[in-house]
């Protein structure tokens, strides 16, 4: 997505360690597009429902952003790739 898709509706900031972890179900509830940002450690994550690992998912690099719409926003799950815990910044847009 290049351009922002409507109006932003909510934040947070999630800790990314050694158990899987999705985004916070209230606020995912509403959300049409969300912005996610890695801080502090490399993550793995998944779109399809499915747990990532530390070696299987797609990479997300500290300081590399994605944006996720529909479906994949619930299905989303993250997983610390390191040693070191990670941090997601989200936004969320309606």
């Amino acid at each position: 997505m290049s351009i922002i898709p409507g109006t932003a509706t909510g934040f947070e900031a999630i800790t990314v360690s050694t158990v899987a972890v999705g985004l916070t179900e209230t606020k995912v509830a509403d959300a049409k597009a969300v912005m996610i940002t890695s801080e502090d450690g490399p993550v793995r994550y998944r779109v399809d429902g499915e747990n990532p690992t530390s070696t299987d998912g797609h990479e997300m690099w500290t300081g590399q952003t994605i944006w996720l719409r529909d479906t994949a926003i619930t299905l989303f799950r993250a997983i610390r790739q390191s040693s070191t815990d990670a941090k997601l910044r989200v936004t969320y847009f309606k």
